[in-house]
């Protein structure tokens, strides 16, 4: 099947304007001003390069939590701006979960789970207004949601 004119149209006019006004100005970034130790910024952009050496792998996984004592990762878990990754959604939300728990218990306030309701004004045959779920199958919509005052 053949594209639609204005649909090449507005295809060409896209590259157009990648090429001749978004690469019009390119800046490289050449300083990491986040990172002050040398060493660990060389083994940044070997990783970054896809070229890490073992004693890389071997600093690394000296990181790992299981090799840190258990007030350092106290102190880590406890600070402000920690931030948790998961590799699996599972996992995340058993720690918001637990997050929320430790939160209520903390401020005294109650958890509250607040649940999607369908609902619609269509009279279908005389029969009670009812929403069709399987409508909504394929679209992101969040069936409930906890939440605890100051969390």
């Amino acid at each position: 099947m053949k594209p639609s004119a204005a649909r090449q149209l507005l295809t060409h006019h896209g590259h157009h304007l990648f090429i001749h006004h978004m690469t019009s100005n390119v800046y490289e970034l050449t300083h990491n001003y986040r990172v002050k130790d040398e060493s660990f910024k060389q083994m940044l952009i070997r990783l970054r390069m896809g070229q890490p050496s073992r004693s890389d792998a071997e600093e690394i996984f000296k990181l790992h939590q299981v090799h840190q004592k258990k007030t350092v990762m106290s102190e880590i878990i406890h600070h402000p701006k920690t931030m948790f990754l998961y590799a699996c959604n599972v996992d995340k939300e058993r720690k918001n979960i637990e997050m929320l728990v430790a939160k209520s218990k903390q401020t005294g306030n109650p958890v509250a789970r607040l649940k999607a309701q369908w609902g619609t004004n269509k009279q279908q045959g005389g029969r009670l207004p009812s929403a069709n779920k399987s409508h909504f199958y394929n679209m992101k919509i969040t069936h409930d949601t906890d939440i605890c005052v100051g969390a």
